[in-house]
């Protein structure tokens, strides 16, 4: 009797690997780039306005989904659509001073400047026909 470990499988499960065909070892995973992300979320933004109703864009804006777009900008983005829904709000508030409403209205810009300032900070550019927004009886700033 022998006496010992005794592997008889182990060599043919040693051997296994070598008799399968050679695989890639290489992986890719493709997701986008926070850049990426962050110029998909401009994309959508830069919406004409011209024949929407400001609740219209503000509601359009809020629906753009964050993806992966990192935390600073998504914050500095969110001020920019919680704008547009106060400047809809100002809007429809015939009881607003006019000096509250372009208040209200100048945050537009302003936020989008904020986030483009940290679009920019990740190499992300909005797109280049976007045009700061102008209320169509806006007086030259």
């Amino acid at each position: 009797m022998r006496r010992g470990l005794q592997f008889p499988g182990l060599l043919a499960v040693l051997a296994l690997p070598a008799a399968l065909p050679a695989q890639d070892t290489e992986i890719v995973v493709e997701a986008p780039t926070l850049q990426q992300e962050i110029e998909r979320i401009l994309a959508a933004d830069n919406i004409d306005p011209t024949d929407l109703t400001a609740r219209e864009v503000a509601d359009a804006l809020a629906r753009i989904p964050r993806g992966h777009a990192p935390d600073d900008f998504w914050a500095s983005y969110r001020k920019h659509v919680e704008a547009w829904d106060r400047y809809a709000a100002a809007d429809a508030d015939p009881t607003l001073t006019y000096a509250e409403f372009r208040t209200v209205e100048r945050a537009i810009n302003l936020t989008y400047r904020e986030a483009e300032q940290a679009a920019l900070r990740y190499g992300a550019h909005p797109p280049r026909e976007h045009k700061l927004w102008r209320a169509p009886d806006n007086e030259a700033e």
